[in-house]
Parts: structure tokens; C-alpha cells; sequence
């Protein structure tokens, strides 16, 4: 009996003799992330496509990803650096307290680099490239990366692939030092002459 009144609903919905259910109400997940993405990114002053791009390299869009070194949820936050920003620990995956600290811990990355370079730019997404690079690298390498010369090659490749996805440049390659990267400049006031 149960089976004869399954084909008939069956043949009933295939054949249009009922009316299929009305899609669940409200927005579906990707708005609701859309709309988190965009709020955070607003209160933190910075670019929902940078945002965006930080979260596809990090966790791959999953709430529940789990770094090796214990980073956690959409932004791959370690937990001492929620709590610095008043998030709990224990809520870093679910995904609105995850991006607050994250976003959060971008923008004060940003603000540090702006002081010490005296950028002009107010939000991060106006900034020059080069300066998006480094806030990248310190996120992925942590701080002492904000204002140092060489990033390993494992946060060379993330600020590539974040800056890639975010519409930017990717870092240049790294170079030689100083010293060893350009002859010493030619004086202005001498033509060019070989001296024995």
C-alpha cells in the first residue's frame, strides 16, 4: 500500500498534477555569506574582494577548516589572536565571530603599515599594491612580516594566490640585495668615459 501512494505522488509530481514545494524562504547560504563578507569588511575598512580572496585561499569557504598549527574557521584565525580582538576562542567557527577577527586583525595590520609608511590611503584597498602585499604576508606570516625584506616562499605563494583572486598584481619575485642589484649610478655632471 505505502508503495502504490509513493508511485502515485511520484507520477502526480513528474507529470505536474501537483505542484512542486515553494523554495525555503529567506536567502540562501552564499547571501547570507555575501552580506557577512560585506558588512565586516565595511567595519574594518577594507575591500570585500580582498576579503573574499583571503577566505578561497585560507579555508576554501569551509567554517569547520582546522589549520595544522591550529588556525580556525573561514579567515583561519589562531585563537590567541580572537581573543585579542574580543572573539572567543570557541567561536571561531562560526562564521560572523570569524570574520569580526579576522577582518578585524587585517585592518589593524593595515593601520600599522600605514603610521610607519605614512600612506595617504585610508582603507586598504586604496592603498598602493605593494602595500596590500605586505598586510597579506603578515596576515599568512604573522607581524614581524609587515616591515621585513624576505617572506618565505610559502607566503610568497599565498599573497600571490589571494592577490590573484583579489584583482591585484602578484608580488614581485625576490631580489638581490641591494648592494649586489645595481652598478653604482654614473654622476651627472661626467659623460660617459672609460677611465684605464
Amino acid at each position: 500500500m505505502r508503495r502504490a501512494f509513493l508511485g502515485v505522488v511520484a507520477f502526480e509530481f513528474l507529470f505536474g498534477v501537483v505542484e512542486a514545494a515553494a523554495p525555503p524562504a529567506g536567502p540562501a547560504p552564499a547571501d547570507v555569506m555575501d552580506s557577512l563578507i560585506l558588512a565586516q569588511a565595511e567595519r574594518a575598512r577594507l575591500s570585500p574582494r580582498l576579503v573574499r580572496a583571503v577566505i578561497a585561499v585560507e579555508s576554501e569557504f569551509r567554517p569547520s577548516a582546522v589549520s595544522p598549527r591550529g588556525a580556525r574557521g573561514l579567515m583561519q584565525v589562531m585563537p590567541a589572536t580572537a581573543e585579542e580582538f574580543g572573539v572567543p576562542a570557541r567561536e571561531l567557527h562560526e562564521p560572523a565571530p570569524n570574520l569580526r577577527a579576522g577582518t578585524a586583525y587585517l585592518g589593524f595590520l593595515y593601520r600599522a603599515l600605514r603610521g610607519r609608511y605614512k600612506l595617504k590611503a585610508a582603507r586598504l584597498g586604496d592603498a598602493p599594491e605593494w602595500a596590500q602585499h605586505r598586510v597579506l604576508a603578515a596576515y599568512n606570516g604573522g607581524p614581524r612580516l609587515l616591515f621585513g625584506e624576505r617572506w618565505p616562499g610559502e607566503t610568497r605563494r599565498y599573497v600571490g594566490r589571494v592577490a590573484r583572486l583579489a584583482g591585484l598584481k602578484p608580488p614581485a619575485p625576490p631580489s638581490a640585495p641591494v648592494a649586489a642589484a645595481a652598478p653604482p649610478p654614473v654622476p651627472p655632471d661626467r659623460d660617459w668615459v672609460l677611465e684605464l
